[in-house]
């Protein structure tokens, strides 16, 4: 019974597609209920695990840290296309994609501190 339309914020396709990771009205925030995150190369292959040496990072950080401020409080989604995780075997790249998930968490809590 609830009217309210909520949506997704998909920081991969903003920084994809357009550049500016936090173009989004804070008004907007209360209505995000989900947040899919990755990095894509600049070219077409898109859904990308974030590694150490992204060159996306400060701009994924700085959408996190405005989200954050801002008091969202919702889903975050991992968007990885197993297709690009490091690996030779299905295991191997779950596990790439999980040690992936474990950095972004690690290195966003060292910048909060």
């Amino acid at each position: 019974n609830d009217e309210k339309l909520y949506f997704t914020y998909d920081i991969g396709h903003e920084l994809a597609d357009y550049g500016n990771i936090i173009d989004l009205d804070e008004y907007m925030i209360e209505d995000i209920r989900n947040i899919h995150i990755h990095t894509n190369d600049g070219k077409e292959r898109d859904h990308m695990p974030i590694y150490k040496n992204d060159t996306n990072w400060s701009l994924l950080m700085k959408a996190l840290t405005f989200l954050i401020v801002n008091d969202y409080k919702y889903n975050i989604v991992y968007e990885y296309d197993l297709r690009f995780c490091s690996g030779d075997t299905p295991e191997e790249k779950v596990i790439d994609y999980l040690e992936s998930i474990d950095y972004v968490s690690e290195k966003y809590s060292n910048v909060q501190e």
